[in-house]
């Protein structure tokens, strides 16, 4: 494993319109490197984005009011990923990030995102890399989860990840928000999928969300 630097933390630079990279090496020689979008400007007199989203209700409120800016680029998450993930660190329950049946796989995210994006799904493996990524909204924690079948979430964990750490075996369940496409060691690239949601753990089935 290796890591790069961090200029500054992942919703903390979004806040701040800064920029920030990490390097990554998984078991299959990927080296991602994310950056956070800049903020939106809000018009004046207009409150903060992040402000906004955090008081909708449900996921599916907040999902669709981040969606406008859910667009996938090289390297790096999307706004909407970020704008998603801000409203998940307060209010999203088990119920939100789970299903009894997956809405969406990892073959039909590759065929057409914007087909899948909005769905749930959960996915097991092993935790590549995890870190917390501190801001003025809170933690939330990111990285990278490679399946037996060799594909990989990038998630992005609001509530608990209690011991979980590098090489652990976990299940992540939550919401496609995009693709995450980054270039790897042997000059190609490689693909993830982004997904904003909780770790299979006894204490985020119990969560309880902010009011």
């Amino acid at each position: 494993m290796k890591r790069s630097g961090m200029v500054c933390s992942g919703l903390m630079c979004v806040l701040a319109g800064c920029n920030s990279g990490s390097s990554t090496q998984t078991t299959a020689s990927a080296e991602p490197a994310q950056s956070s979008p800049a903020a939106p400007a809000a018009a004046s007199g207009q409150p903060n984005p992040f402000d906004t989203i955090r008081k909708l209700p449900t996921w599916k409120a907040a999902f669709d009011s981040a969606a406008p800016v859910m667009k996938d680029a090289p390297d790096k998450s999307s706004m909407g990923t970020y704008l998603f993930t801000a409203w998940a660190m307060d209010r999203m329950t088990w119920t939100d990030a789970a299903v009894s049946q997956d809405e969406t796989s990892f073959a039909l995210v590759k065929k057409d995102i914007d087909v899948a994006r909005g769905k749930r799904m959960c996915a097991t493996g092993s935790i590549v890399e995890i870190a917390a990524d501190k801001s003025e909204l809170g933690t939330r924690y990111v990285g990278l989860l490679l399946t037996p079948a060799m594909n990989i979430v990038h998630f992005s964990a609001a509530g608990s990840t209690g011991e979980l750490v590098e090489r652990s075996p976990a299940r992540f369940c939550g919401v496609v928000t995009g693709v995450f496409s980054y270039s790897n060691s042997a000059g190609g690239s490689s693909h993830a999928i982004d997904v904003v949601g909780l770790f299979d753990l006894p204490e985020n089935r119990t969560r309880i969300p902010k009011r």
